[in-house]
């Protein structure tokens, strides 16, 4: 599996790091990872990505959150969603109240819209963030529903880049329910963190092509 890039430490305290002023290195180490990201799948379409991992606590929601503000530096307008239905944590890293979210959207579509869920994010001009909503006791089945199909190309008629924070694959199988809508998979590994056995599961997925592209992040 390509590695994509590496991230150091965080040692700001802050979870949204990647700003117009910032000039710390690893500031500039999501710079890299975005750069690299484009040459990896130059003369494809990359508009949907995937970023998960093995376990909780490895760094997917704010690598996701940075690497959206790093996109969106570049002029990009950028769609972060919350899709790790079961333990969602990006809005509480951000400091937001989460509100109405992409939960009550699926079993309501009817009732509430696009625009109801997707709000700008006061500091970073071009990022939209959609909460998970409310937890739903049947995760699995709204990440397999033809609505959630819909919202993601909906989103692909007006955004450049939608990133998808999902939930760690080696504990449920949610996020193997957007296999079929992506266009590539981002993969954190924490190091001195991620145990060694779970890269089998990477492997795992290389091998039998289980999501589009995968490429792997080392962080902290």
């Amino acid at each position: 599996t390509p590695i994509l890039g590496q991230i150091s430490h965080n040692s700001t305290g802050k979870n949204l790091i990647v700003t117009e002023e910032s000039g710390t290195s690893i500031a500039e180490l999501f710079r890299l990872v975005r750069s690299n990201l484009q040459f990896a799948t130059a003369g494809k379409e990359n508009k949907v990505v995937l970023i998960t991992s093995s376990t909780s606590g490895e760094g997917k929601t704010f690598f996701s959150i940075n690497l959206a503000a790093s996109l969106t530096l570049i002029g990009k307008k950028v769609a972060l969603l919350e899709l790790d239905l079961r333990m969602p944590s990006l809005f509480r890293q951000l400091g937001i109240s989460p509100g109405i979210g992409i939960s009550d959207y699926l079993v309501a579509t009817d009732k509430v819209s696009i625009e109801d869920i997707l709000r700008p994010h006061e500091s970073v001009p071009g990022l939209f963030i959609a909460s998970s909503g409310s937890l739903p006791p049947n995760p699995a089945e709204l990440m397999s529903s033809d609505n959630l199909a819909q919202l993601i190309n909906k989103l692909k008629a007006s955004f450049d880049y939608i990133i998808i924070d999902t939930a760690p694959v080696g504990k449920v199988a949610d996020a193997y329910s957007l296999s079929a809508h992506i266009d590539s998979t981002i993969y954190i590994v924490r190091y001195n963190y991620t145990s060694k056995h779970q890269l089998e599961l990477i492997q795992d997925i290389y091998e039998n092509k289980k999501f589009a592209h995968p490429m792997i992040v080392l962080n902290d």
